[in-house]
Formats: structure tokens, C-alpha cells, sequence
């Protein structure tokens, strides 16, 4: 979904809040919300890009994996305060009052279950009433227990949102969010999507009014996970084409429950699976399979969320992660990004071989 422009959002105003229940399958939505995104739609359908307002400084929170978790995960995984977590994460973002929130997948722990989808629904229902997009990619969850159930429920909620690829701007920035399902897609479906993402990378490099680009699936290319292996497809499919591009300087993606940071060919990529889900291990010392600069003790990382800043010449991106005793909200890592040679600030572990 799209930031709501003014006019919109004083006609969003003026209506009548009105409480009629309508049945939908197995769930009941009320009018109100039918009518945002309605509303949405048209606001979408009237621009090639979710362009965003202009303002000096925007801000943008990406957050990824905040299911609840499966009785099937809680059997190997230790389930440690996971829905506490979830709303310390969401009830933050909206204190700080994002222009925008990208969810890069897992937003349910089963998307043909309608029941599943009520924390979501409430907390995008709170997006659009403070005038906050809300731009969403599928991850595996989306598509459990039932494939067509899931990916009906999913695009019922955002009817107008591309599911195998589409450009949100926000200022200076442009963010490709990608379907990195492969095994969920038509052949025809994932050779459309690769030709769209190259096209549109070559389209905003050329773009005067774009200086940086930022590419977002589920699935993440690298990662140290014990649960989850990082995804050769991923790999294959996106990975060259954002190193290729001039503007692109951030790969981000979830999948693994942990915080994570490498880099590659000088490029940066974020792990940032730590939405509420249960916690992954990961693998450490000699066993890890790539070095990761984000230097912590101990196997799994905390819950957390990414902040995001662009201002004409400047991006930035800050890691808040949840103190380990549930107090609150520590910013443990950094990036500045800078054009037009993209020139790098982390804080941290620098100089890392490649993955």
C-alpha cells in the first residue's frame, strides 16, 4: 500500500466511520476497512511507481519475519517472549512515525488461515489511520498451509500490490521489492520478474532523481542460519544484478531469524529476520559459512527491526535490536550511504572477505 496524498486522506477524514460487518469466507472484515484500501487502490492505480511525498527527510522502517510461531517450530526452537517482541517492534514503529513500512515477508505463520491475519490487520489498520504506507512482499508463511488460500488471502488484503516485483520511491531512494518464492512461481512468472528487475535497476540508474537504490526480497543469499541454508537461487537470480548496478548499495531480506551483515564485491547485505519469529541459531567459529561483520556474542541475536533515513546526498540505516531483558530498544549497527561513489560508514568489523 502506498503513503495516502492529502487530498485523499482529508476525503478519508470526511466519510462516515462506519461499523457495518461484512462476511468475507471464514472472516469478518468491517466496511471501514474495505473502504482504505479501496481508497489505496485508486491512489496506486493513478502512478507507474508508489512515488511517495517529498519531504527533506524520510524516514522508512523495514521489519521482516514477525509470525507467531508453529507448534512444529517451538519443538526445536526455544520460544523466548516472541509475541512481547513482535509488540515492542510494531508499537515502536509507530511511535516514531515512519513515512513507510516495508515488510519483507512472514507476516502470518499461515496465510490460508484467516485467524492468522488479525495482529497484521490491526497493526496496518493503525498505519492508515496515522497516513503510514505499508508495502508488503510475500514470504514462504504467506503461502501455508494451502497455497491458493494463501495467496488469495494475502491479495485480497492488497489488491493492487504486484506480487512478482514492483518499485516504491521515497525521495531519493527507490526500493525494488522482489518474490524471491521461486518454488511458489510459473516459470513464465519468474523469467517476467528477472527481465522487470533488470529493466527497472538499468531505468533507475538512468534516473536523475534517484541516488540510491535498495533491493528487498524474502529469501536471503547468504547467511549463517542452523535452521535455514541461504538460497542459491536468491543468489543466482538477484544477487548479480544489484552488484552490477551503479545506484544499488543496500540487499536486504529476511527468512533467517537473526540480524546479520555482509559484504560482498563491496556491496552490503542485511539479514533482518528478527520480526517476532523464533530465534535461529547461528553458526559460529569455524563452522559459519561466511564472515559476518556484525560482531556479537553468542549463537542468536534479539529481536529487531531496521530504521531507515534518506535526505537529498544522504541514506542511512540503524539497527534497533530489543535489550536481551525486554527494557527497551538499543541501536547496534549502522550504515551511511553517500553518492554518488555510494562511499560506506559501518559501524563495526570492517575489511571482511566476501562471502
Amino acid at each position: 500500500m502506498v503513503p495516502i496524498p492529502q487530498a485523499i486522506r482529508n476525503m478519508h477524514a470526511m466519510r462516515p466511520r462506519l461499523k457495518v460487518s461484512v462476511l468475507t469466507g471464514n472472516r469478518t472484515a468491517t466496511f471501514t476497512r474495505l473502504m482504505r484500501r479501496i481508497i489505496l487502490g485508486v491512489a496506486l492505480a493513478s502512478a507507474p511507481y508508489a512515488q511517495a511525498q517529498l519531504r527533506d527527510t524520510l524516514s522508512v522502517a523495514f521489519l521482516s519475519d514477525s509470525q507467531d510461531p508453529t507448534w512444529y517450530e517451538s519443538l526445536v526452537l526455544k520460544v523466548y517472549h516472541n509475541s512481547q517482541a513482535r509488540e515492542m517492534i510494531l508499537g515502536d514503529i509507530l511511535d516514531r512515525n515512519p513515512h513507510a513500512v516495508v515488510h519483507l515477508g512472514d507476516m502470518v505463520s499461515a496465510g490460508s488461515d484467516p485467524k492468522k491475519w488479525s495482529r497484521i490487520d490491526e497493526f496496518v489498520d493503525s498505519l492508515q489511520a496515522k497516513g503510514i504506507g505499508f508495502h508488503p512482499i510475500l514470504g514462504n508463511h504467506e503461502y501455508f498451509y494451502f497455497e491458493k488460500k494463501g495467496r488469495k488471502n494475502f491479495e485480497w488484503r492488497f489488491p493492487d500490490l504486484n506480487t512478482t516485483g514492483r518499485v516504491v520511491r521515497f525521495g531519493g531512494m527507490a526500493i525494488v521489492l522482489l518474490n524471491s518464492n521461486f518454488s511458489r512461481l510459473e516459470e513464465s512468472e519468474q523469467q517476467s520478474q528477472a527481465k522487470w528487475y533488470r529493466e527497472s535497476l538499468r531505468a533507475l540508474d538512468a534516473d536523475s532523481t534517484i541516488e540510491f537504490v535498495v533491493v528487498g526480497c524474502h529469501h536471503s543469499p547468504y547467511t549463517n542460519s542452523t535452521i535455514v541454508p541461504p538460497s542459491p537461487e536468491v543468489d543466482t537470480a538477484f544477487v548479480p544484478a544489484y552488484l552490477e548496478a551503479r545506484k544499488a548499495v543496500l540487499f536486504v531480506s529476511g527468512h533467517a531469524h537473526a540480524y546479520e551483515h555482509y559484504r560482498r564485491a563491496g556491496k552490503d547485505f542485511l539479514v533482518i529476520g528478527g520480526g517476532g519469529g523464533l530465534l535461529q541459531p547461528l553458526l559460529t567459529g569455524t563452522r559459519r559459512r561466511y564472515e559476518d561483520l556484525f560482531a556479537a556474542e553468542g549463537k542468536t541475536r534479539m529481536y529487531h527491526y531496521l530504521w531507515c533515513e534518506v535526505e537529498p546526498g544522504r541514506l542511512r540505516f540503524v539497527v534497533r535490536m530489543i535489550r536481551h531483558d525486554l527494557s527497551g530498544f538499543d541501536r547496534v549497527d549502522s550504515l551511511d550511504f553517500v553518492p554518488p561513489k555510494h562511499a560506506v560508514s559501518v559501524s563495526g568489523k570492517k575489511n571482511t572477505p566476501s562471502p
